[in-house]
């Protein structure tokens, strides 16, 4: 199954984002996913 980026839209694009770093990372370090209402300067996890 291909994701077709250009249409899933911001909110299914950082879930996404957010499944892949926990693969990749979650045994090596921690994943948080930052609230982001404002004051963390951009970042999102």
């Amino acid at each position: 199954m291909a994701i077709e980026w250009d249409r899933i839209g911001q909110s299914a694009f950082d879930r996404h984002v957010e499944a892949l770093l926990h693969r990749m990372f979650d045994d090596t370090g921690k994943v948080i996913v930052v609230n982001g209402r404002g004051g963390d300067d951009g970042i999102d996890v």
